[in-house]
């Protein structure tokens, strides 16, 4: 997650409302789902926030379907 809005045109990239996230994150910014990765629960130093609104839980699950090619198109971007 970055708090930098370049390339937010892309479909693998999500912009993330700190309202949408109960305000947990200190300031509005974007996923970038090409920089995902598989890591250990044990690896985890800090908890940023939770995504609570489920359709911006749904955009980020496409946007990781498209990049991961499971999808032609990313739906709702």
């Amino acid at each position: 997650m970055t708090r930098s809005l370049k390339g937010l045109d892309s479909k693998y990239h999500v912009f993330i409302d700190r309202e949408d996230c109960n305000n947990e994150l200190n300031t509005s910014g974007m996923c970038m789902l090409e920089h995902c990765q598989a890591i250990d629960r044990r690896q985890i130093k800090h908890k940023m926030g939770h995504v609570y609104d489920e359709r911006l839980q749904q955009k980020i699950c496409n946007g990781l379907a498209f990049h991961l090619q499971l999808m032609d198109d990313v739906e709702g971007a």
